[in-house]
């Protein structure tokens, strides 16, 4: 999960899980879960890269946060972005980095078994 205790000026308990990051007919599809946003309202969301903002588009409208799972599209005409790259913002004290919620959200195969090599530890 990300949180937002480094940005300025935001809640330090806000916290976004992202659960998918793609690009589909031209628009960014950004979805995932909120964690400590009860009782805030959610503005129209910001999509910050670098110089570049994209304000969502308002086919998800209202951005609740507590929408099972949260989820916004952006207009996007370019290649698919990292999500480390990315910051969204949702409210003027909600402004969290995506990409390190896109690492916590990753799963792992574990169906298929794993050998240790002799350089591994294995607890």
């Amino acid at each position: 999960m990300t949180s937002v205790s480094d940005a300025p000026d935001s809640r330090t308990d806000a916290e976004f899980e992202l659960d998918a990051l793609e690009v589909r007919d031209g628009r960014l599809v950004l979805t995932g879960h909120w964690h400590g946003v009860r009782g805030l309202r959610f503005v129209r969301p910001t999509l910050v890269m670098g110089d570049r903002s994209v304000l969502a588009t308002l086919d998800d409208k209202p951005w609740a946060p507590d929408g099972d799972p949260w989820r916004a599209e952006f207009p996007w005409d370019d290649a698919p972005p990292t999500a480390r790259d990315l910051t969204l913002a949702v409210a003027p004290s909600v402004s969290v980095p995506v990409g390190e919620g896109a690492v916590a959200a990753l799963t792992l195969d574990l169906s298929a078994p794993h050998e240790a090599s002799s350089g591994d530890a294995v607890a």
